[in-house]
């Protein structure tokens, strides 16, 4: 996922939307609802966002790629999300925040 959107082909305006862009379809299986979203910026790229739950009418939790420091909060469709387990190569566990609300 984050060689396809460094390679631009991952169309960066639709990953800034609100819902993000389509996946190609042989990759739908890694997203709740077939996109990857841009949920900010970590070492000038974006933040890559995959939703494994999705709520009834908005909020996400989901996995994250950064490409510097996993820190600060971020808006997952309305909910509040924080890396809360890494995962490997850059990848995040997103889960609801706790305790005071980090920047």
């Amino acid at each position: 996922m984050a060689e396809l959107a460094r390679e631009g082909k991952l169309p960066a305006e639709r990953l800034r939307s609100y819902l993000g862009a389509e996946l190609p379809s042989h990759l739908c299986f890694v997203s709740a609802n077939c996109r990857v979203s841009a949920l900010g910026t970590s070492g000038g790229r974006p933040v890559l966002f995959l939703p494994d739950w999705l709520g009834i009418p908005d909020d996400a939790l989901g996995y994250a790629h950064f490409t510097g420091e996993a820190t600060g909060s971020f808006d997952a469709y309305g909910m509040r999300v924080c890396p809360t387990t890494h995962l490997g190569d850059g990848w995040w566990w997103m889960d609801r925040c706790r305790g005071p609300r980090r920047s």
